[in-house]
């Protein structure tokens, strides 16, 4: 029952996000959103085009769903820098360092992050989660 209310709580906050980025005009795109099962913890996954104050758009969430968020940036490593990688990301991409692919078909922009196909792969792994799950109860 609580994860069920956890996972509705994430499709209304991911939404909701989604609104206020368009609204406040920020560089960002929503690519997945965790709430933590102690219901008071979120984690939004984020890609960002560019450097920008984040920091309305994380207040306006935190005081609308009465959480404390997190935001991950998907396209910076650690340190804060852009990762910089060949490729699209994707764990079978066959991009080579000389700009050379040998498989990724399905992106057709090898080498760029497109935010759907990301935010696809994220549904896809939670779903394999989600059935892995199952399987055990």
């Amino acid at each position: 029952q609580s994860e069920r209310e956890m996972r509705l709580r994430a499709q209304q906050l991911f939404e909701r996000g989604e609104q206020l980025a368009v609204e406040m005009g920020l560089p960002l795109v929503l690519l997945d959103v965790e709430v933590l099962l102690d219901g008071e913890h979120a984690v939004l996954h984020q890609l960002r085009r560019e450097n920008a104050d984040i920091r309305p758009f994380v207040s306006t969430l935190a005081r609308e769903f009465g959480l404390h968020i997190t935001l991950v940036d998907l396209g910076r490593d650690q340190a804060g820098a852009s990762a910089e990688q060949p490729g699209c990301g994707r764990p079978d991409c066959g991009r080579r360092s000389d700009g050379v692919c040998s498989s990724c078909s399905s992106c057709n922009s090898c080498g760029a992050v497109q935010p759907k196909d990301v935010q696809l792969y994220f549904a896809q792994l939670r779903e394999q989660m989600e059935r892995q799950r199952t399987a055990l109860l």
